[in-house]
């Protein structure tokens, strides 16, 4: 299944769309396009056997993603923008730096940081408000044009209206901030602010219990730590942790 976005000239994204499936296949890769702009193409990787036991069908997840993509802009929610997709492949619009640029380029102001962080908190409150779920909200799956906010990376969307599965969203995007930058505390207050100020009703309580629950593998965590000092996932949990219990309902 493919959609071409009828809004735009085809012409130039078809010539670069061409040109990039005719590059050996990566992950992720910009076209781009005659007037500055870009597109990005995402593909299945030629991975190994162990590569695909860790990451799952790609197939399926990109399957999901172009569905995600389709289904969640359909509904007026905060996604980016599909341009063509096939079986192994799909191109979307290019919808700004991520907040993961946006938290570590010192380049970028506070204000233009605290926005971003603003708008990402809302647009998440408003796919929960919507019952649908990213799946994993990372830094890096948020993208800011300096006008709003969307959400790529969708492959784990899924329709579930449960606070649970809300709270694991939001604890996902708060293990994210912190990762990127353990000092973030600032912007990841303002996302949550105004993450809270739209979300469903008594999703910080389950935000909580969440962080209880996930506090019990922290000694596991802790003895994987000693093995992996250097990652920078085992070093942010018992922060994210930490950030969550020790916040009042409303941060």
């Amino acid at each position: 299944m493919s959609q071409v976005d009828a809004a735009l000239p085809s012409d130039p994204f078809a010539t670069a769309i061409r040109a990039g499936l005719a590059e050996p296949p990566v992950r992720v890769r910009p076209l781009p396009l005659p007037d500055g702009n870009q597109l990005w193409l995402k593909r299945i990787e030629d991975l190994t056997h162990r590569a695909w036991q860790r990451k799952g069908d790609m197939r399926r997840l990109l399957r999901r993603e172009r569905e995600a993509f389709l289904r969640l802009a359909e509904a007026g929610l905060p996604v980016g923008r599909l341009v063509e997709g096939e079986g192994d492949w799909l191109v979307t619009r290019d919808a700004g730096a991520n907040l993961r640029h946006l938290l570590r380029s010192p380049d970028v102001r506070s204000r233009e940081r605290a926005a971003a962080f603003a708008a990402a908190g809302e647009a998440l409150a408003r796919l929960h408000r919507a019952g649908i779920t990213h799946g994993r909200p990372t830094v890096r799956a948020i993208c800011w044009d300096g006008a709003e906010v969307r959400f790529i990376s969708l492959s784990r969307w899924g329709d579930r209206r449960r606070r649970r599965h809300f709270a694991l969203d939001v604890m996902i995007f708060i293990h994210s901030c912190l990762c990127a930058d353990r000092t973030s505390h600032d912007v990841l207050g303002v996302a949550l602010t105004a993450y809270l100020a739209h979300a469903p009703e008594g999703t910080w309580r389950a935000v909580r219990r969440m962080a209880m629950l996930m506090g019990m593998i922290a000694p596991a965590a802790a003895a994987l730590r000693l093995a992996r000092p250097g990652s920078r996932e085992l070093n942010a949990l018992p922060l994210a942790l930490a950030y969550v219990t020790e916040r009042k309902r409303r941060p």
